[in-house]
């Protein structure tokens, strides 16, 4: 009779990268906001991941802003640094006013969050919800003008006056 016994192996190693389950992460820059009248009010976005960002994945759906008086909305994506996919990629986005353009009616801490799945990396890992941070706003309000107006003709001003001041049109 004969017997075998097959292949015996030992030591085996596998050698290889391991599999890349991370999103990409997100770091916000933004300045506090204290000029009124601008419509909008830039910020920028930086995701790094280990492999690639997804150029096609950064849009006006990946943050939402929150403040006072229940002000919520979308924040519009302008720009990104990279012509393709790569990282880090920095996107640029506008922040609209409330009333659509930035006043003093406006003053208070506002919250940019970055939306769950907004970002994906090549490999399809996306973003999990997460507060970016925030801005304040405090813009000074406007010193309301005094005018007089004398009889005979004698016309004063006096304070700030909104537009051309026309003694005439009255």
């Amino acid at each position: 009779s004969q017997s075998e016994i097959g292949w015996n192996i030992d030591d085996v190693e596998l050698w290889g990268d391991a599999p890349d389950n991370a999103p990409p992460t997100a770091s916000l820059t933004i300045a506090d906001l204290t000029t009124g009248k601008l419509s909008g009010h830039t910020c920028s976005v930086t995701y790094p991941d280990s492999t690639a960002v997804r150029l096609a994945s950064l849009d006006s759906t990946d943050l939402a802003v929150t403040g006072p008086n229940g002000y919520s909305n979308l924040v519009e994506f302008l720009a990104a640094d990279l012509p393709s996919d790569g990282s880090p990629i920095t996107g640029t986005y506008s922040i609209a006013g409330p009333g659509g353009t930035w006043d003093s009616a406006d003053n208070g801490t506002y919250t940019l969050t970055l939306l769950k799945a907004a970002v994906q990396d090549v490999l399809n890992n996306s973003t999990p919800q997460t507060v970016l941070g925030t801005f304040s706003v405090s813009i000074s309000s406007p010193t309301p003008g005094i005018l007089e107006v004398a009889p005979a003709g004698d016309y004063s001003a006096s304070g700030t006056v909104g537009g051309a001041f026309d003694p005439t049109s009255f």
